[in-house]
């Protein structure tokens, strides 16, 4: 059966007359006829019971429409994405986004500058965790991700360009009675369980805070978060506080404080946002947003 006998099937199932579904699609009564009488003899079952002026589907022919209902819509959908990967090269960009990241400043900007100068250019964004993003940057899902610095690794095929420098320090429940301080002083929360991401997840993550106690000389008990949304979760139930920064979306949760580092000091090696690309990458369409940022 071809995508065009689907099509007719459907918009004979949706008429039930030969003669307005063949209005429908521009051809002869007889032509949608063969056709469908085509597919019946393929699939060696009836279809559609036939009488003067209308038909009506079989219990087969139901069972068919609502299957090819959905896998028509599929392909189309399919052929949709074929056509705007096809376009990317001068108007399709597929942004993978951090879980814990807001748009708020800079970036939101440059997406309402970049919609107002380039309207022509279709902008995909899905929130993922660092493996993701990673993942999809590898397959060529995301064209480029927005995450951390510290988070990229040792990835020789990444090329990237700062977005901002970001403030460094913790989440904590508003829960809990040190979240009455202004700032992240390490000796005063030396006793407080410290919630990290999983080696899993990124093992560069937790890189820059175990070097932090190290630095410190603080051993605080620790608990493993699968994901950054897990790690939100855990901080807001009140089982310790993690690392974060300024304009995550956790620090907009009423239930959980962002409290700064305490003077210059930084907790990762790498406190800056960052928009990174595969070097090979020549979509248009990314050289254009890059331009802006």
């Amino acid at each position: 059966m071809t995508t065009q006998q689907m099509h007719y099937f459907l918009t004979l199932a949706k008429f039930s007359s030969y003669t307005k579904a063949a209005n429908e699609l521009k051809i002869s009564v007889s032509t949608l006829s063969r056709q469908i009488l085509s597919i019946e003899g393929e699939l060696n079952v009836q279809l559609f019971q036939r009488n003067n002026k209308n038909v009506s589907l079989t219990k087969c022919g139901n069972y068919m429409y609502r299957e090819l209902l959905r896998i028509y819509f599929q392909y189309q959908v399919m052929t949709d994405n074929v056509r705007s990967i096809y376009q990317g090269y001068n108007g399709a960009l597929s942004i993978g986004i951090l879980d814990d990241i807001t748009l708020n400043g800079k970036l939101q900007e440059s997406f309402e500058k970049m919609k107002r100068k380039h309207p022509d250019i279709t902008l995909t964004l899905e929130r993922g965790s660092y493996r993701k993003l990673m993942d999809g940057l590898i397959n060529e899902k995301f064209d480029c991700i927005i995450s951390f610095l510290f988070a990229l690794g040792e990835y020789e095929f990444l090329r990237y360009k700062i977005i901002e420098n970001i403030t460094e320090g913790i989440l904590i429940s508003s829960k809990n009675p040190l979240s009455e301080n202004d700032y992240f002083d390490p000796y005063l929360f030396r006793n407080q369980t410290f919630i990290l991401l999983d080696n899993a997840e990124n093992p560069y993550v937790a890189a820059g805070p175990m070097e932090f106690f190290k630095k410190h000389n603080i051993h605080p008990k620790l608990l493993y978060a699968p994901n950054l949304d897990a790690s939100l979760l855990m901080v807001e139930a009140g089982m310790g506080i993690a690392f974060s920064y300024s304009k995550s979306i956790g620090s907009y949760n009423p239930s959980m404080k962002f409290l700064p580092v305490k003077g210059k000091e930084t907790i990762t090696f790498g406190p800056k946002l960052v928009l990174a690309w595969d070097e090979k990458s020549d979509n248009t369409a990314l050289q254009t947003w890059l331009e802006i940022l």
